[in-house]
């Protein structure tokens, strides 16, 4: 029988990693948004926000300077990104 392999829909995914973002469920966001990054590993979106909700759920220095640039090059390349920018704004404002 042969091997069914999922169809990644990603969009919900998307939509349910910020929504966990908006809920300030760092965790479960992470997770998710760790998933998307890997199974689409171009995205920049999935990876900046990605570093974001893994320095919401554990602020260190690092982990912030590195949402912050990340975040920022995302910004840049597309100003269209307002959770994004939402997300910029809160990690700078700490």
């Amino acid at each position: 029988m042969p091997v069914v392999t999922p169809i990644l829909d990603e969009t919900a995914e998307l939509a349910a990693g910020q929504d966990m973002l908006r809920r300030g469920d760092w965790k479960g966001a992470r997770m998710k948004l760790q998933a998307l990054s890997n199974r689409v590993p171009q995205s920049k979106q999935y990876h900046a926000m990605l570093s974001y909700a893994k320095a919401k759920e554990n602020p260190t220095t690092q982990l912030v300077t590195m949402a912050i640039a990340e975040l920022e090059r995302l910004v840049q390349a597309d100003p269209t990104q307002m959770m994004a920018k939402a997300a910029l704004a809160d990690l700078r404002h700490k």
